[in-house]
């Protein structure tokens, strides 16, 4: 909603994480349908991992406005798209959970983010980071990633029954806690540039 009001007001990278806040919403809602009716829905959690490693990688293009930094999202996108569907075509199937995926992606998010605030502890553009829009974003992406970076990995191996719902449980609080940053983040940028 908070995207939906403010679009004229957000920069380009604010509004690519609306777009993408409403695709996972799509995305989870067509998941849930599917687990509800027996339906095997791990394809959308394939297809989720691509969207979401792409649009978050842009995001950060757009963000810190490198051409070094460009040049290696540029080259991380079609590498991580074609290591996916290596991975789904030789070593599982689409029905299966892409936990290897999701820890790469994690990690390679996680250096970003870590850039992020390598960047700014060296060159403070705002007083108050309470108040930055970036702050709350990735923020919200360091605590996401870092919290499910074990959980994808260790899921593929330890997927029982009851260790599928305990880590599920822990995958969603984490999954609230990241929209909640993210729409934090889409309210304080309604009015800023990068």
């Amino acid at each position: 909603m908070v995207w939906f009001w403010n679009f004229k007001y957000l920069n380009k990278a604010l509004k690519l994480l609306g777009v993408f806040l409403l695709l996972t919403f799509i995305l989870d809602l067509s998941a849930t349908w599917m687990a509800n009716n027996g339906i095997n829905n791990m394809w959308v959690f394939h297809f989720h991992t691509v969207i979401e490693f792409s649009i978050i990688l842009w995001i950060f293009h757009l963000y810190f406005n490198s051409k070094t930094l460009s040049l290696i999202i540029y080259f991380l996108i079609p590498a991580f798209i074609g290591f996916h569907l290596i991975m789904i075509f030789s070593t599982m199937s689409i029905n299966h959970f892409n936990g290897i995926e999701r820890a790469i992606e994690g990690i390679i998010i996680l250096v970003f983010c870590l850039g992020y605030y390598i960047k700014e502890l060296t060159d403070i553009e705002e007083e108050d980071i309470l108040k930055s829009w970036q702050f709350w974003m990735f923020t919200g992406f360091l605590t996401y990633f870092s919290g499910t970076l074990f959980l994808f990995l260790y899921g593929i191996k330890y997927m029982d029954e009851e260790s599928f719902f305990s880590n599920w449980l822990i995958h969603t609080f984490l999954n609230l806690i990241l929209n909640l940053l993210l729409a934090i983040s889409l309210w304080k940028g309604r009015h800023r540039q990068i």
